[in-house]
């Protein structure tokens, strides 16, 4: 499953599948998705503009362009101007065209927050009760090359070593932390 926003428009009447780009400034459109769409008349304008992808790689534009699109067959036709690269991307839409023209998405100024924590804690009570342990086992994967920390024991005063004992106990009879006996490469403070 794409985690990417997607939006199906018509041009010329036919399909075609646009990544939204809250980030783009621009649309953009292949040249041979814009061949495929009106054959070889497509009116391509010669442009100034500079586009680079989100890494800062340069996109090689072959110029820009004015389509007429529509969210559907039933919806009114809107002009918008794409970008034309050279090579095959996914066409996109960027801010400007998916959010203000197309009204795909829309900004969101008011939110409604939860004004005391306790009607918080009422409503969701099933997310703050007991310890909320996953099913199955999790293995942690460490970097390649990671190195190792072994930390220095922290000092606690004596009047807390009672209370932390007992905490550690409790951690560890609910399995939230196991106790080590052994030595290992890994030590934390406590």
């Amino acid at each position: 499953m794409s985690s990417s926003w997607q939006a199906i428009l018509l041009i010329n009447d036919r399909p075609v599948n646009f990544k939204i780009d809250t980030g783009a400034e621009a649309n953009i459109i292949s040249k041979k998705l814009l061949n495929d769409i009106y054959g070889s008349g497509a009116n391509v304008r010669k442009t100034s503009f500079k586009v680079s992808t989100y890494t800062g790689q340069p996109i090689e534009l072959l110029g820009c362009t004015t389509l007429p699109v529509k969210k559907d067959l039933n919806s009114p036709i809107i002009h918008l101007d794409f970008l034309v690269t050279k090579n095959s991307y996914q066409p996109i839409l960027g801010l400007t065209a998916s959010a203000d023209k197309l009204g795909l998405i829309r900004k969101c100024d008011n939110i409604n927050c939860c004004k005391s924590i306790s009607n918080l804690l009422c409503k969701y009570n099933q997310v703050f009760e007991g310890l909320g342990n996953l099913p199955g086992k999790y293995r942690i994967t460490l970097y390649e090359n990671s190195v190792p920390v072994v930390s220095v024991t922290r000092k606690v005063a004596v009047s807390h070593l009672e209370p932390l004992k007992a905490e550690l106990d409790r951690m560890v009879k609910a399995r939230v932390i196991e106790k080590v006996t052994e030595p290992t490469d890994w030590v934390s403070p406590l």
